[in-house]
């Protein structure tokens, strides 16, 4: 198990890595780039390509999915990511990214936009 130091600077990693995506890719740059909406199975193959998605039917235009991986973590400490596998988070209303799971609803619905 990590001691209280690595943890503390595992910490720190990761909000650097949130607060310089968060600068990146706030809200108010986001812009829609193809107004036709699609399934999560297609969404799915978005975010897999690095690219983020949002549905119409979320009640906020600036939240949105993005696959989280190697290659897309700002991270600047290799070591820090041993373990660490691809994941899918949000970017929430309130700003900030959480690891997301999808619902019933988001895997069936086909309201689904790449911005």
């Amino acid at each position: 198990m990590a001691d209280k130091s690595e943890q503390s600077e595992f910490k720190d990693k990761a909000e650097e890595w949130g607060n310089s995506l968060l600068g990146e890719m706030s809200a108010d740059n986001i812009i829609v780039k193809d107004t036709n909406t699609f399934s999560f199975a297609k969404a799915y193959k978005y975010i897999k390509d690095g690219k983020q998605v949002s549905r119409y039917g979320w009640d906020n235009p600036s939240m949105w999915i993005v696959m989280y991986n190697r290659s897309n973590n700002h991270y600047k400490d290799e070591n820090l990511l041993l373990g660490f596998e691809d994941f899918i988070v949000m970017m929430t209303t309130e700003g900030k990214y959480v690891p997301w799971t999808p619902s019933q609803t988001d895997l069936l619905t086909e309201d689904w936009i790449l911005i």
